[in-house]
C-alpha cells in the first residue's frame, strides 16, 4: 500500500518563506515544500482591512509521521 499524502497550504510573509520551509524540511516535519511568490493577503486586524504581500507556501505531508524519518 501507498503512503497517503497531504498538502497544508499557508500565506508568510515572502522574506521568511525560505527560512520557514527549509526548518520544516531540517526537522522533518514535512516531505516537500514549495514556495509560491507573489500572494496578496487581505484580513481584519485591529478593525480594518490590512493588505501585506506574501508567499503561499505548499507543505506535503505524509500521513504517518515516522513515514518522513
Amino acid at each position: 500500500m501507498g503512503t497517503t499524502m497531504r498538502v497544508i497550504m499557508t500565506t508568510i510573509p515572502s522574506s521568511q518563506a525560505k527560512e520557514v520551509v527549509r526548518s520544516l524540511l531540517e526537522q522533518r516535519l514535512v516531505a516537500c515544500g514549495n514556495i509560491l511568490p507573489g500572494a496578496t493577503s487581505l484580513y481584519w486586524w485591529n478593525g480594518s482591512i490590512q493588505e501585506e504581500e506574501d508567499a503561499t507556501i505548499d507543505n506535503a505531508i505524509a500521513a504517518a509521521a515516522n513515514s518522513l524519518t
